[in-house]
């Protein structure tokens, strides 16, 4: 399953003495985009209202880089995929989540709940960049699978790539969370089931 790691913005705030009792000061978090856009808002806001002084900044990053800048410290902690272990960053699991297939809703695979993987990828798909720990989590699961990655398009987005399967375009595959698949009429959301 693709694991997003570290830790949230309260706990890390509240184990970091010196900045929680602070009234002012500055807390950096590197998150994934669409950590950045669906989870982080929320608890930024709850944060912000117990201690208004803190100025949160976030740094919206994909995959390596997202590691990098915590690794570089330009970040405080970051909020990612845990793909491969990184003996110089402790984590610790936030929530679980796994890769889908985002499919049209006119494609032949829309009526089935779930999708083995070789049988996805009998149809080009839609992928993130190289840079993204869903396409390295992707890619790893079709190396031990010994199944071809055929690739219609490439994004730099969830965003887009879902944008391209609502027009049709392809199927995509995503972690289960990148949208709420049941309330778009054009877009089903399959479970991957072999291998999960």
């Amino acid at each position: 399953p693709l694991e997003r790691v570290l830790v949230d913005v309260e706990s890390i705030v509240s184990s970091t003495r010196e900045l929680a009792g602070l009234r002012r000061g500055i807390v950096s978090v590197a998150v994934l985009p669409s950590v950045a856009s669906r989870l982080l808002p929320d608890a930024i806001r709850k944060f912000t209202q117990v201690h208004p002084g803190v100025v949160v900044q976030v740094q919206d990053i994909v995959g390596e880089r997202l590691i990098e800048a915590v690794r570089k410290e330009e970040a405080d902690f970051g909020i990612g995929s845990r793909v491969r272990a990184d003996r110089e960053i402790k984590t610790a699991p936030l929530l679980v989540d796994r890769l889908c297939a985002f499919v049209p809703k006119a494609h032949l695979l829309a009526r089935q709940e779930s999708v083995a993987l070789r049988d996805l990828a009998v149809f080009p798909l839609i992928v993130t960049g190289r840079d993204s720990s869903a396409r390295e989590l992707l890619e790893k699961s079709m190396k031990r699978e010994r199944i071809p990655l055929r690739i219609a398009y490439e994004t730099n987005y969830m965003t887009t790539a879902l944008g391209m399967v609502r027009a049709g375009l392809g199927i995509a595959v995503l972690p289960e969370s990148a949208a709420a698949a049941d309330n778009i009429p054009q877009m089903r959301k399959l479970a991957i089931a072999r291998p999960v």
